[in-house]
């Protein structure tokens, strides 16, 4: 279980991360 705790955790980072990328990039387009 812990381990599946561990992917968990890094998938929600992975997409935490990925959605402040899109957000830079939209803000950076000044729109």
């Amino acid at each position: 279980i812990s381990s599946f705790l561990q992917g968990l955790r890094q998938a929600l980072e992975f997409i935490s991360r990925a959605a402040k990328r899109e957000e830079d990039k939209r803000s950076g387009q000044g729109e």
